[in-house]
């Protein structure tokens, strides 16, 4: 067989612009969880609780375009104890003021004490737990005892100690809430510092002269975060139950500053006569911590 009877393989060239194997993968792994977004979305319970959430993150972020009324000020005699209507959404309380504008004002605040009970939960959290996984022996069994302690008590009744020794506002609730908090992020944290230090780029980082603070920053941290961003959207339903509760029984905002525990506790007296100065602030609430449950379980989807 001569030369001129064999016919040549060639391989397909590489087009411009086209992605090699390791970009291509990423490439897909993007659209992955692109397809997934998309498909979650499309889901009926999801999306109604994307747009319900919205509605309340607009509600803490201009409560003035969205409320009718002042919740203050807005006081109507005449309309007292009034039910739910076209003028009034939710109703009125006994000084006449319209409970829809009262329930969207106290969104803020209700939402802001929540995200600041979970930014402090996650960053002390964090901390505690990348430095029991990474240096061990002693440290890690000292701070992992203690946080089995602070396990061990329910959380609201923790937070309560904590709010009785700083004192009342929504504010000493939202630290309070955050230490309640920190316990579970902290075991979290160093499972997944545990899981990473087992990885051999953590090997290379040592081998490249890295120091500790750095391997933990770079390192440890970063790949972390997405259990981290899991389990802060899960604890925010709970940190807003918390909030609530604890301005409920009066450790919260100060009256007549709308919050959403607060209201709740203002129509306790009238449940008989007028059920919607408790249900429907409560309503929201529920409303709330459900769709944010409900997202937190689909971002969870979509990181794995």
């Amino acid at each position: 067989m001569t030369g001129t009877d064999i016919d040549l393989v060639r391989l397909p060239a590489l087009e411009p612009g086209a992605a090699d194997p390791p970009a291509a993968a990423a490439e897909s792994t993007g659209r992955g969880r692109f397809s997934r977004l998309r498909g979650w979305l499309s889901a009926p319970g999801a999306l109604v609780s994307a747009v319900f959430l919205l509605l309340v993150l607009c509600w803490a972020a201009v409560p003035g375009l969205l409320a009718p009324f002042d919740p203050v000020s807005d006081l109507d005699s005449a309309a007292a104890m009034a039910g739910p209507s076209s003028q009034h959404w939710f109703g009125t309380d006994p000084l006449g003021r319209d409970v829809y504008s009262r329930v969207v004002h106290g969104s803020r605040l209700s939402m802001l004490a929540a995200g600041l009970a979970v930014t402090i939960s996650v960053t002390a959290g964090a901390v505690l737990g990348v430095l029991a996984g990474y240096v061990g022996r002693w440290l890690d069994s000292l701070l992992m005892r203690t946080v089995d302690v602070l396990v061990a008590i329910p959380g609201l009744l923790l937070s309560m100690v904590v709010v009785s020794m700083l004192g009342f506002g929504v504010v000493n609730v939202a630290v309070a809430v955050g230490v309640a908090g920190i316990p579970g992020f902290a075991r979290i944290m160093r499972a997944e510092t545990l899981r990473i230090l087992s990885r051999p780029y953590l090997d290379a980082a040592r081998t490249s002269g890295l120091g500790h603070v750095a391997i933990m920053v770079r390192h440890v941290l970063p790949n972390a975060s997405g259990a981290l961003a899991v389990l802060a959207a899960l604890e925010l339903g709970g940190a807003i139950l918390a909030v609530s509760a604890l301005s409920f029984l009066g450790f919260g905002a100060v009256p007549p500053t709308p919050e959403w525990g607060a209201l709740v506790n203002d129509g306790r007296g009238y449940i008989a006569s007028a059920w919607w100065l408790t249900a429907l602030p409560g309503a929201v609430i529920a409303a709330t911590v459900i769709a944010i449950n409900r997202l937190s379980r689909e971002i969870g989807v979509v990181q794995r």
